[in-house]
């Protein structure tokens, strides 16, 4: 039985050493032979979750092109705009969502919770360095090893495939039809203090720190929620971090934008006529120059 054991035990660690070098050769070829040019020279990318997924329409913005993908928190999208800086030297200027879900202890969810990680783990595996896997494994172990495995048998299949064409994957603009059927009521209470991601923070700072690196503007933007979106009961929190942590940056916070009942799919997000006007609005605060020579500090709807 003790042979039997040991044989058992040597195989174990014989699979597990396989399955790591095998998880690390698949991902460093991934890494380094991954496309991520956007092939046009857009000087602007739109980035973050659903609420700018759906909001900026980038046909109708100059040079601009959205990035965002719905459920993404700034964990993700920290590895996303590390491709994307690193293939596209045309890119100057990055808006990026800043909601009050982004500051959210519900970050954490989308970070390590079994739905999110299913959905982006085999996807963002060749990107994540040993800090965001270390992370994966340490708040969702048996989930995460599921998923080592689906990346290992997916990722190799894509390089058997040559199917290494990122650019496509990274997000776009999509367009809800939908409208909200009725007012809706204000049925929640502002918070006095609210629980906060930090893991998610913690990439917001690396975010920043990578747009200094490559000379980008970082430009941090709040898209329109109705008022009666109970997000929005953060919002001494939320304004209270960027005004310690972040008041450096930019902040272009289009909560107040004139929008009708009319403009939104739902309490978060803009439907496609809510995205025409924030789009065409956005695109002459762009061509005019007035987006880019945004200044540190919070600028609101400006018409």
């Amino acid at each position: 039985m003790s042979h039997f054991t040991k044989y058992i035990g040597f195989f174990l660690l014989f699979f597990l050493a396989f399955s790591l070098i095998g998880f690390t050769s698949i991902n460093f070829l991934i890494n380094k032979r991954g496309n991520f040019d956007a092939k046009e020279s857009y000087s602007t990318y739109i980035m973050g979750h659903s609420h700018a997924e759906f909001a900026y329409n980038d046909t109708l913005i100059t040079n601009t092109k959205n990035f965002a993908n719905s459920a993404e928190p700034y964990f993700y999208t920290y590895s996303k705009l590390k491709k994307l800086a690193s293939q596209n030297q045309e890119l100057k200027y990055v808006l990026l969502e800043f909601s009050n879900n982004s500051v959210s202890k519900a970050m954490d969810d989308w970070i390590w919770e079994q739905r999110y990680l299913d959905h982006r783990f085999t996807f963002y595996a060749p990107f994540l360095n040993l800090d965001q896997i270390a992370i994966l494994i340490s708040n969702n172990p048996i989930i995460s090893l599921e998923n080592f495995f689906k990346s290992l048998a997916n990722n190799l299949w894509k390089i058997i495939r040559d199917d290494i064409d990122y650019i496509k994957y990274f997000g776009q603009y999509s367009a809800l039809t939908r409208e909200m059927p009725e007012e809706p009521k204000v049925d929640y209470i502002l918070e006095d203090q609210s629980e906060i991601s930090e893991k998610n923070l913690k990439y917001l700072d690396k975010i920043i720190s990578l747009c200094k690196t490559h000379n980008i503007k970082l430009i941090l933007i709040r898209t329109p929620q109705h008022e009666s979106c109970s997000e929005l009961a953060n919002e001494k929190t939320f304004q209270n971090i960027y005004e310690t942590e972040y008041s450096s940056i930019p902040f272009l916070d289009l909560q107040n934008f004139p929008l009708e009942i009319k403009d939104f799919a739902d309490v978060e997000h803009l439907n496609k006529n809510g995205a025409m006007k924030i789009s065409t609005w956005l695109n002459g605060k762009i061509q005019n120059g007035a987006i880019y020579a945004l200044n540190p500090g919070i600028t609101s709807y400006f018409p």
